[in-house]
Formats: structure tokens, C-alpha cells, sequence
């Protein structure tokens, strides 16, 4: 079992979105980290940096990364580049379709932040600097090595091609599709979430 947790919020949400997922975790050590608590502002692999320096302080002998959208992309790259005891993986992205990402980022940028409930901290320009992140974690996939969970909601339809993706390119992965669960799996569906943490957890091997 590892002696810590580390989970990764997605855009535009806070580390506090999963304080239910730890409380469900028991007394296995964790932290969180929204993607701006990696890196501000906001570059993708100032946030993997980041996070290797936040595991290192720890001193854990083992560690579990899981990961939901640009948090996902962010565990699979961290553990593409050191050891993890294992690894889940939801809602993320392989390589973000530039047009979708795009018109998402054009139909934002035209909502009044007021109105984007972001949480304390974040901006606008934030959310849209996360959305706009270029990155293709396809040579990425073949170094992972830790025990994976894949996860995705079957309402998580623009994700579900790279869910298969993900567990196709990662050796021995195992993926889950979440029935009904949309991309905030954590809240949408969270026994279900925490199961597959759980499960992760206890395929996980000394690191």
C-alpha cells in the first residue's frame, strides 16, 4: 500500500473538490492540488515540476496519482517521468483536439466571469490559460509502468475515444466506464470513484 495519496483537480476547480474523496480514502495520507496550485500562471510542465518538488518534501517511500481532466494529463506525465506505486486516471486527454479546445475556449471567453463560478483565486484568463494547454502525452504512455486504472462516465462522450486510448497505449491498465457518470466522476459518481482509488491502491507495489 502506499503511504500517500496525491489527487489533481481538473480546470477550473479547486484542491477542496475532493475532501469527500479523501474522507471516503480513511487514514491513508493525501493531498490535493488544483492545477493552479502547480503552477501559476498555469504551464503544463512547471505543474509536473511542481508536483514532483511537493511529493519529494513528503518523503513518501510510495506513491498513488490520481488524476481527473488536466489533472489526469498531469499524473500520466509525472508518471511517465518517476516512479509511482499506481495511478488513476480520469476524464483526461491524450493530445486535446485543437478545434474543440478552441471553440470551448471562444464560447467561454464570451461569459462574463462572474457568472463561470470559478472558485476563489482564479480567473478567467486562468481557466482559459488551462483550457489552451498543447500537449501530446502519446510517447508518455508507453514509459508508465505503475498499475493504472482508466476511468470515464459514459456521459463523458468527448473523452470516452481517449479513455480507450490511454488504456490501449499503458500496458496492463484497466479500464472502467462509469455508467451514467459524467466528467466530474469524483462528485458525479463518488462511490464509484472511490472505489476505483481503492483498487488502485491495492494493486499497487513498492516504488
Amino acid at each position: 500500500m502506499p503511504d500517500l495519496v496525491v489527487f489533481l483537480a481538473g480546470a477550473g476547480e479547486p484542491a477542496s473538490v475532493w475532501d469527500a474523496q479523501r474522507d471516503l480514502l480513511g487514514p491513508v495520507r493525501s493531498m490535493a492540488f488544483g492545477a493552479l496550485d502547480l503552477a501559476t500562471p498555469f504551464v503544463f510542465d512547471e505543474a509536473v515540476a511542481s508536483l514532483h518538488r511537493h511529493v519529494r518534501e513528503t518523503a513518501a517511500r510510495s506513491v498513488t496519482v490520481v488524476g481527473l481532466s488536466i489533472g489526469a494529463m498531469i499524473a500520466a506525465r509525472y508518471a511517465s517521468l518517476h516512479p509511482v506505486a499506481s495511478l488513476v486516471l480520469s476524464g483526461g486527454q491524450v493530445r486535446p483536439p485543437r478545434v474543440t479546445m478552441a471553440v470551448q475556449r471562444l464560447v467561454l471567453g464570451a461569459v462574463p466571469e462572474r457568472h463561470l463560478g470559478l472558485p476563489d483565486g482564479m480567473s478567467k484568463k486562468d481557466l482559459l490559460d488551462i483550457l489552451g494547454v498543447r500537449v501530446d502525452l502519446t510517447p508518455d504512455l508507453s514509459r508508465i509502468t505503475a498499475p493504472t486504472v482508466v476511468l470515464c462516465g459514459s456521459k463523458d462522450r468527448p473523452n470516452l475515444p481517449a479513455a480507450h486510448r490511454f488504456a490501449g497505449a499503458i500496458g496492463g491498465s484497466h479500464l472502467q466506464i462509469v455508467d451514467g457518470g459524467g466528467h466530474q466522476l469524483a462528485t458525479d459518481s463518488p462511490a464509484a470513484f472511490a472505489e476505483a482509488v481503492r483498487q488502485a491502491i491495492g494493486q499497487a507495489g513498492p516504488r
